[in-house]
């Protein structure tokens, strides 16, 4: 079915003026996230990602990283790969290592947003998508963090604007599809298959709208493919007891909620949800309004992305174990959907006034958090290396190899040991090494039999991890206290 002229965007040339909007919004990018990535220490999940990636390096567990000798099976290992990659070109699993994939896919997610909207719009408002996906909350905190969150945004956001593309140019060809197909496999090996439905519920809604139905099964062939490569490594790394582990880490574990804790906790998502997307939900909401009166591409492009963002971002939001971060691919979407409700009121001083405003505000709310000028979860970023660089000394030129006993502990902490780690489980503390160091928890220690607890020796020291979880050392050696 060819695409309707009346609703075709003319074809956009790259001028001079797109280079330096791009510069300036890579500048703006710089600015943001750079200074954080470089000054905070590893926090989140990045130590036990880490340490995977370590791994990699070291025994070559590309399929099945290990964590302290432990699989790594919660994530595809998409992330570990880069970060080892990363690694192996710069000769260290450092800050940079854990964070350059992320860091680039928040520029790319911030590239992409502007890319779609100068087809239907000047450069100063393609600028505006960018910077609003670049300073919405959620990626101001998760953009220099080594996490799969901003990885798989870029990914599936891509796919999507792909796909706008090609039915815009009246069929969905093979290019096209290769494309979106491989940009869905890198996020799938990134986090699993669940993001990859904002894409399909929104291609499949957008072709149903638009009475495309030739684009149906191209979009089915599209997910196939996309997911050959999870499916592929799933397949290679299966058995059993990894059902429950996958189930529990995609959110679909059936955890029994009562009625009013339901809503509450659906309330609060909410919520939560707005706080981040902050303020420029409020004017992706205007857009929407104002939609109603637009004719043409513009109107066409804010339907096709409120099919991308609205409706698996409902699902997302009616799941009881969903958190913000989990409708995250919706963040660029709305982003230029709001510079094109800003930019329908441009010709107000007062709208011109707020939208440069909320980028300046942000970025110097972002700019004062990275410095401690405000004092925003500060411990966060602090707690490892203070804990780990006081476990290292304690231990000094000691020889004997450290281990974890018991099945938790805070791998930011354990990663600024800079040690070799090993972990025995609290049911096999008859085999922890002597001599050894033992790094465990007062839960551990408690459910410990006397004769063991015994053999522990003296607490060497304690340390706090994030929430000021108390971690404790001993120096087994055999002779008991």
């Amino acid at each position: 079915m060819a695409a309707d002229p009346k609703v075709v965007p003319p074809a956009h040339r790259p001028t001079l003026q797109d280079l330096w909007a791009l510069l300036g919004l890579a500048v703006l990018w710089a600015v943001l996230f750079l200074p954080a990535a470089a000054t905070r220490a590893l926090h989140y999940e990045e130590g036990r990602r880490a340490f995977a990636a370590l791994d990699i390096l070291g025994h070559g567990h590309w399929l099945i990283p290990q964590v302290l000798g432990v699989d790594y099976l919660a994530k595809p290992p998409l992330l570990p790969w880069a970060i080892a990659l990363m690694g192996a070109l710069t000769g260290d699993i450092g800050v940079w290592a854990v964070r350059a994939l992320p860091l680039i896919a928040t520029l790319a997610m911030a590239a992409a947003a502007y890319g779609l909207a100068r087809r239907y719009a000047g450069p100063v408002v393609a600028l505006l998508a960018g910077a609003a996906c670049l300073t919405m909350p959620t990626i101001l905190e998760k953009g220099a963090v080594g996490e799969t969150d901003t990885t798989v945004t870029a990914c599936v956001f891509l796919a999507y604007a792909v796909w706008i593309r090609a039915t815009e140019a009246g069929r969905v060809h093979l290019g096209a599809m290769l494309v979106a197909a491989l940009l869905l496999a890198v996020a799938g090996l990134t986090k699993g298959p669940i993001p990859l439905g904002f894409f399909a519920l929104g291609a499949g809604l957008l072709a149903v709208w638009q009475r495309r139905w030739g684009d149906l099964p191209r979009l089915v062939a599209v997910l196939a493919l996309g997911l050959v490569p999870l499916g592929a490594w799933a397949l290679a790394v299966f058995d059993p007891g990894t059902t429950g582990l996958w189930r529990s880490e995609m959110r679909l574990s059936s955890t029994p909620y009562g009625t009013w804790d339901y809503l509450w906790g659906r309330g609060q998502y909410l919520g939560d949800l707005t706080a981040v997307y902050m303020p420029w939900v409020i004017a992706a909401g205007l857009a929407l309004w104002q939609a109603r009166r637009w004719d043409g591409p513009k109107r066409r492009l804010v339907l096709a992305l409120a099919l991308y963002a609205l409706p698996f971002g409902t699902l997302v939001a009616l799941s009881p174990a969903a958190a913000p971060r989990y409708a995250m691919p919706a963040v660029p979407a709305v982003a230029v959907v709001a510079a094109l409700g800003i930019a329908g009121l441009w010709g107000h001083r007062l709208m011109r006034i707020a939208a440069v405003a909320s980028v300046v505000i942000l970025t110097g709310l972002q700019l004062s958090a990275t410095s401690g000028l405000i004092p925003f979860r500060t411990e966060l970023f602090t707690y490892g290396p203070l804990a780990g660089d006081a476990i290292a000394a304690r231990i000094g030129d000691d020889a004997a190899p450290v281990v974890v006993l018991g099945d938790t502990l805070d791998f930011n902490v354990l990663y600024h040991v800079g040690r070799p780690i090993t972990r025995v489980v609290a049911d096999d503390a008859d085999s922890l090494p002597v001599p050894s160091w033992v790094l465990t928890t007062p839960q551990v220690t408690g459910a410990l039999d006397p004769a063991m607890a015994d053999r522990l020796g003296p607490l060497q020291l304690t340390v706090h991890g994030r929430r000021g979880a108390p971690i404790l050392l001993y120096r087994l050696d055999g002779a008991g206290s």
